[in-house]
């Protein structure tokens, strides 16, 4: 979870309790997801530093696909808050963020088009927390393995990926964004209740999320953690193993690429293919930003340190 809202000029935004915009219909949203205004200067500088490091990457042979995660308060506008005001040009934050970071000759797959289809009948994201639902990391790995895979251009897999039992029901344990509320007004919200489909057996040989050995690798935030199931649908739908590495929000996604290119994962097995997931909201957010707390670093720290990792 990313603390940009600590930054100056987020305290306007309406309905805040604490970082929790408190919505419709018990809906929660983070106050860093700034809809009031749109930086596009802004925006361009984080893309540009991202795409010297998606540059380096594909020089050192390894294909990058940026997994854009829409953000939730966007998708479910009509929950927000009735005095809310949207800019009029918010609605330009994601398609400003493919296009910039196109240029890099990534493949950054649109998610933003089909999240808005699925969002006007169906639930991708928690109520009362920041996160998608297995529902929203299922679209999006769906339509990441659909729109990015003829691009990539990867050799057969050397293993089956991931078969998926059918859904169960899962309780969340913790509503991130309920901790900034007042205790008193926590029990208006209870623990929310969802369907994931779980890891079966592999098909072949320890076909697993884990393997070491897979070629395409997920670095990832929280959105990408295991409960969710963001990888184990995109190894179904690559049929291929994928590895993953993820570590929270607050961590910043230029901290966990490098700490990916730095360890062992990485040593043991370079991939052919790497998902780099962001999130829309961060798209503001370089990689000094005080959002990332003591993993912001200047951008030349960081883009040295990932040409630096690639050559080791």
């Amino acid at each position: 979870m990313s603390l940009a809202a600590t930054l100056p000029g987020h305290a306007s935004e309406p309905a805040a309790k604490g970082l929790t915009v408190v919505g419709r219909d018990r809906w929660l949203f983070p106050l860093w997801d700034v809809m009031s205004h749109l930086d596009q200067a802004q925006l361009r500088s984080v893309a540009a530093v991202m795409n010297e490091a998606i540059g380096l990457l594909r020089q050192a042979r390894i294909e990058v696909v940026v997994a854009l995660v829409p953000s939730k308060a966007r998708c479910y506008r009509q929950f927000l808050p009735p005095q809310t005001k949207l800019a009029a040009d918010i609605d330009r934050r994601y398609p400003l963020a493919v296009a910039e970071l196109r240029r890099s000759g990534a493949l950054v797959p649109d998610l933003d088009a089909p999240f808005q289809a699925a969002a006007r009948s169906q639930q991708l994201y928690f109520k009362a927390d920041t996160h998608w639902l297995p529902e929203g990391a299922a679209l999006a790995a769906t339509e990441l393995a659909r729109q990015a895979a003829p691009g990539l251009k990867l050799p057969p897999a050397s293993r089956p990926g991931v078969r998926l039992a059918e859904p169960t029901t899962a309780t969340n344990p913790v509503s991130d964004l309920l901790r900034f509320l007042p205790q008193a007004e926590r029990a208006g919200y209870p623990p929310e209740q969802y369907k994931v489909r779980q890891t079966l057996a592999a098909a072949g040989p320890a076909a697993l999320i884990e393997d070491d050995s897979a070629d395409l690798v997920v670095i990832g935030n929280s959105f990408a953690q295991p409960r969710y199931g963001f990888s184990a649908q995109l190894s179904q739908a690559m049929n291929r193993p994928v590895a993953l590495q993820w570590k929270p929000n607050n961590f910043g996604a230029y901290h966990t690429l490098l700490d990916y290119l730095r360890g062992p994962l990485f040593r043991q097995q370079r991939p052919k293919a790497l998902v780099w997931q962001h999130l829309e909201f961060d798209m503001q957010n370089l990689p000094n930003s005080s959002s990332w707390g003591q993993n912001a670093m200047p951008p030349r720290d960081f883009l040295a340190g990932v040409q630096t990792a690639l050559r080791g």
